[in-house]
């Protein structure tokens, strides 16, 4: 799929056009930032030793695990498939 390029016909429509893509750049960067943080707390919970001091957030990164393999993949904590 070939995109043409965009050509402003007015000041104001590019303005427009870069605040637009600012807002996306801004949206994009909150989601790669929390996917970062959901990644690491996922690498300490899987480590063989004890990764966390706090035990408050080894509760949260349990959590977020849960909520990841129901929302994603329709599994229980357990590993078990989620009955519709």
């Amino acid at each position: 799929m070939k995109r043409t390029a965009y050509k402003a016909k007015t000041l104001s429509g590019a303005q427009a056009r870069v605040r637009e893509l600012e807002n996306r750049i801004a949206e994009y960067r909150e989601k790669f930032d929390q996917l970062y943080e959901d990644r690491s707390l996922l690498a300490r919970l899987a480590a063989d030793g004890p990764c966390f001091n706090n035990p408050l957030e080894a509760m949260a990164a349990r959590k977020r695990r849960d909520l990841i393999l129901s929302r994603q993949f329709r599994l229980n904590p357990d590993g078990t498939s989620i009955a519709r």
